[in-house]
């Protein structure tokens, strides 16, 4: 059934951070962090902060078109909303 098949899922996946964690005393394993990711991607994955660069871009069009900056990011906005539509 599903229900068994996510709870295999999540021993599995208590297995794996229990391992991790044995491991990440002796050193890093890249298939293991691999496993996790997949098994647990809101706590593993990998993240990124691109405000920074988003702000500079910003910066570098308004600039180069002659727009304010607030007119650019309004305009970038928008396209990230219709974008998650």
């Amino acid at each position: 059934s599903s229900a068994a098949w996510q709870a295999a899922e999540e021993d599995a996946a208590d297995e794996l951070e229990g391992i991790a964690r044995d491991r990440a005393k002796a050193g890093s394993d890249g298939l293991l962090k691999w496993l996790l990711e997949a098994a647990r991607p809101a706590k593993f994955r990998a993240r990124y902060d691109v405000r920074g660069e988003v702000r500079e871009e910003i910066r570098r069009v308004a600039a180069e078109l002659g727009f304010p900056e607030a007119d650019v990011r309004a305009a970038a906005e928008r396209m990230a909303k219709d974008l998650e539509r």
